[in-house]
């Protein structure tokens, strides 16, 4: 398999007998004023194949993190795949990108800022296997391994993620019209309000606990949050009139985010605990924190809104959006579809 654009070439020298006869050719570029000159320049003569393959490895990846500033995980994706994909089939490399488009929610984050926060989220919205999860897992490994080898990273965390062993496929299960009646009577209950803004908003749970005040519009009743996708991120969501209280309540203690505990953020490991006491308390069916989101796509298209307003709050749209720009009339049209929602506290 020929190497990719760019990476470079070795050559076998059978002029003349030689102990070192495989030489490594890069090509660099040199800017003089406003043009470039493109040379070709020997790194070094090595002894075997795998030596001179190994100087081309290091090369590349040295080159490659000094002129990156902020290394998204993509970036080291791509650049993992230009060695791994030379010493596998193509079925191989097929479903390994079938794999890393997966991933998609997590490519634009720079790869020092990845938190287990945002693995372990990723992982428990996956619907699949525990199998497919560890699959999952092994190729995030091998990338952020490439990643520690040539000091991108300090440190892998990725085998700190808890797939869960043994576990089916789990498909949303939406919270019932009595479950959500309960939650509304036991709304003053630690951490309820928080359950009943996830199913009122679409929010992740993430989306929600990275919320800044500043970013809660109360007088004209939307907030603007979300991530993952180009759509999802930084949308404006607009707020149910039934949890606009539950929203005050929380800007009245809080201090930088909405949902904060001690004037700090809560973090996702620790609410996902609370979250599933809560379940057990309640006696409600073994809910994930990704049913609430399940839950109000349910309840908002039961309840007639149309299918592309649906879509922008969730962020799975850009609702005819040009650069994010929101018009007087976009913002209409998504509080009517949020309104449509009846709710029976």
């Amino acid at each position: 398999m020929r190497n990719p654009k760019g990476f470079g070439s070795i050559y076998k020298m059978n002029d003349r007998p030689r102990r070192k006869k495989y030489r490594v050719v890069v090509t660099i570029k040199k800017y003089d004023g406003f043009t470039s000159v493109t040379k070709r320049v020997t790194i070094g003569c090595y002894r075997t194949k795998k030596e001179a393959f190994q100087a081309l490895l290091d090369y590349n990846s040295k080159k490659f993190v000094q002129n990156s500033e902020s290394i998204k995980l993509i970036d080291v994706i791509r650049r993992w795949e230009q060695t791994h994909f030379l010493t596998v089939s193509e079925r191989t490399r097929k479903n390994i990108i079938s794999q890393i488009n997966k991933f998609s929610s997590l490519h634009h984050l720079n790869i020092g800022e990845i938190k287990m926060s945002h693995l372990q989220s990723f992982f428990d919205d996956l619907p699949v296997s525990s199998g497919t999860k560890k699959s999952y897992r092994s190729l995030l490994n091998s990338i952020f391994n490439y990643a520690l080898k040539y000091e991108i990273l300090e440190k892998n965390i990725i085998s700190l993620v808890d797939i869960g062993l043994h576990k089916k496929v789990r498909h949303p299960l939406t919270f019932s019209k009595n479950e959500i009646a309960l939650l509304w009577r036991k709304k003053s209950a630690e951490n309820v309000d928080i359950i009943l803004i996830l199913i009122y908003t679409g929010l992740r749970i993430n989306e929600l606990l990275n919320l800044r005040k500043s970013n809660v519009k109360l007088k004209n009743r939307y907030i603007i949050a979300g991530s993952k996708t180009n759509y999802g991120k930084d949308r404006l969501i607009p707020l149910h009139k039934n949890i606009l209280p539950l929203i005050e309540n929380r800007i009245m203690y809080s201090k930088n985010y909405l949902i904060e505990q001690d004037n700090k953020k809560i973090k996702y490991a620790a609410f996902r605990r609370d979250f599933l006491k809560l379940m057990k308390f309640l006696k409600f069916k073994k809910h994930s924190l990704h049913d609430t989101r399940h839950t109000f796509a349910t309840i908002i298209n039961n309840a007639g809104a149309n299918t592309t307003s649906i879509k922008t709050i969730i962020g799975h749209s850009d609702f005819k959006l040009t650069e994010k720009v929101y018009t007087h009339k976009d913002i209409i049209e998504l509080k009517k579809a949020i309104d449509k929602i009846k709710v029976n506290e």
